[in-house]
């Protein structure tokens, strides 16, 4: 938004929501244009299509955080860390039972707890990961 030099009228109005005027803007009026929901890199995106059930970026670096003591996730490091990724993916699948829908929790032949949502009709979802403590380092 634009105004004059007094701020007491509108000059010109530019948004990035280019369907809707300003009066629109200024009545709350919804865009038309609904924009994607963003979960992730692309690259982490298309990986992740192989997988039973969906995750988040944020899961996927707890998991590599844990299995490979790395900080970061990156294009570079993804292959190894995404196959491991998979194959505990689909072991949890298997704990699974056929648990049509919940809030569920799975420990996985590793020691890792998956907590899982599972919704009628959707692609079960990963909430979170965490490893159990062994009775060794405590």
């Amino acid at each position: 938004m634009v105004l004059n030099s007094d701020a007491t009228v509108v000059t010109a109005y530019r948004t990035l929501h280019r369907e809707r005027t300003y009066a629109q803007e200024r009545a709350s009026v919804r865009s038309r244009v609904a924009a994607p929901r963003r979960r992730g890199q692309a690259w982490f995106q298309a990986m992740q299509r192989s997988f039973p059930f969906e995750i988040t970026i944020g899961v996927a670096r707890q998991f590599a955080q844990n299995e490979f003591q790395v900080e970061k996730l990156t294009r570079d490091n993804t292959d190894q860390i995404m196959s491991r990724l998979g194959n505990r993916l689909r072991e949890v699948q298997t704990l699974l039972n056929g648990a049509q829908r919940g809030e569920l929790s799975v420990r996985d032949s590793a020691g890792i707890q998956w907590l899982l949502t599972l919704e009628e009709g959707q692609q079960p979802t990963v909430r979170s990961l965490r490893r159990e403590q062994s009775n060794a380092s405590q």
